[in-house]
């Protein structure tokens, strides 16, 4: 596409998302979160960023930390659904798939909420609202009996009939939810793999397969674990990444361990992260490397996007790490956490 016809295209579209990514927490605003006393102190740091008029909405600095999540999700609601409605329409089904990790995190949340005999209360605060799965539907959903017939009345919705459709048969077979839930992680991520093929030379193609690969190294690691065989979780592993299924298979056959598979990676520097989980044996210290190295990534790329998709994707992701991150501070503030164990939970190198 021509030079005049991006303009034309993604002029508007990147103006507006340039603005918006103007307002996502900076490093050093972060690493004052992180060294905050306590959560009242982060309060006081977030009333003076983006987040303001969700905080004002849900109370002030007299907010309680219930008030605080949902105010974080009201941000996030906000940002993403007015990133859909500046993204040109040949390109909205993109950001659709995109971005339907939090309306298919919603059905999570309320699936495993219903399997624990949990109330809607209990989710609530977590929920990113959206035009396909809101608050009032999803509370209306838990009120059901049993799972089967939840994820039938969400089924109603057109967009993800045919991803439910295949979580209730996972469920059916075996009644076990993390299975349902499984297959809705396997199926978005099969539409990332179709979003690297239709994309092509696009350099948001670069953030799609580095999360593919997490997806697949996260999946692996699991198995190396347990030390299942690669037949095992073969199917569940996702095309279109960095790595092909083929040498996912010959580092994953010749490692011994953990650690031998994943300092054999070509997608991410895993040796930091593998000395740190020779000591606490989490293998969330893994994944934390990788969205960070994702993080780092998308920052570059966002600097470089210039008239063009990459910088709506690049946003996105963006806001995603910035958001568990802070949502990983306030928690860390409420247990008490020392700042190392803070460490292990964030993404941000702070």
């Amino acid at each position: 596409m021509s030079l005049y016809k991006n303009a034309i295209k993604y002029g508007y579209s990147n103006t507006r998302t340039k603005a918006m990514e103007s307002k996502l927490i900076d490093t050093s605003t972060m690493r004052s979160i992180a060294d905050a006393k306590d959560v009242d102190s982060i309060l006081s740091i977030l009333f003076q960023t983006d987040y303001n008029a969700a905080i004002t909405k849900f109370g002030g600095l007299e907010i309680s930390p219930l008030m605080l999540d949902f105010a974080v999700s009201e941000n996030m609601t906000e940002r993403i659904n007015k990133l859909a409605q500046i993204t040109p329409k040949s390109d909205q089904h993109i950001i659709k798939k995109l971005t339907a990790r939090w309306d298919l995190n919603n059905v999570k949340l309320v699936l495993e909420a219903m399997d624990r005999k949990k109330p809607f209360e209990s989710i609530e605060r977590y929920i990113i609202s959206s035009s396909e799965f809101n608050p009032s539907l999803l509370r209306e959903v838990m009120k059901y009996d049993n799972i089967e017939d939840a994820i039938t009345r969400l089924m109603r919705n057109k967009h993800y009939r045919p991803m439910l459709a295949k979580a209730l048969v996972s469920y059916k077979k075996t009644g076990n939810v993390l299975d349902a839930m499984a297959t809705l992680d396997i199926e978005h991520y099969k539409d990332l793999g179709d979003l690297v093929a239709e994309l092509g030379k696009d350099k948001s193609v670069e953030l799609l397969k580095m999360d593919i690969d997490m997806r697949n190294m996260i999946t692996l690691l699991r198995a190396k674990r347990k030390m299942l065989k690669f037949s095992d979780v073969s199917n569940n592993l996702i095309e279109n990444g960095n790595m092909s299924k083929r040498e996912l298979l010959r580092i994953y056959t010749i490692a011994s361990d953990v650690t031998s598979f994943v300092l054999r990676s070509k997608s991410f520097d895993l040796k930091d992260a593998s000395e740190i989980y020779n000591q606490n044996g989490q293998l969330l210290t893994f994944e934390i490397s990788m969205r960070n190295q994702i993080f780092n990534q998308s920052l570059k790329l966002l600097k470089t996007s210039v008239l063009s998709l990459g910088a709506l994707v690049d946003y996105i992701y963006l806001k995603e790490i910035e958001v568990f991150t802070l949502r990983a501070l306030i928690k860390s503030k409420e247990y008490g956490l020392s700042k190392e164990d803070i460490q292990k939970l964030v993404v941000w190198n702070l």
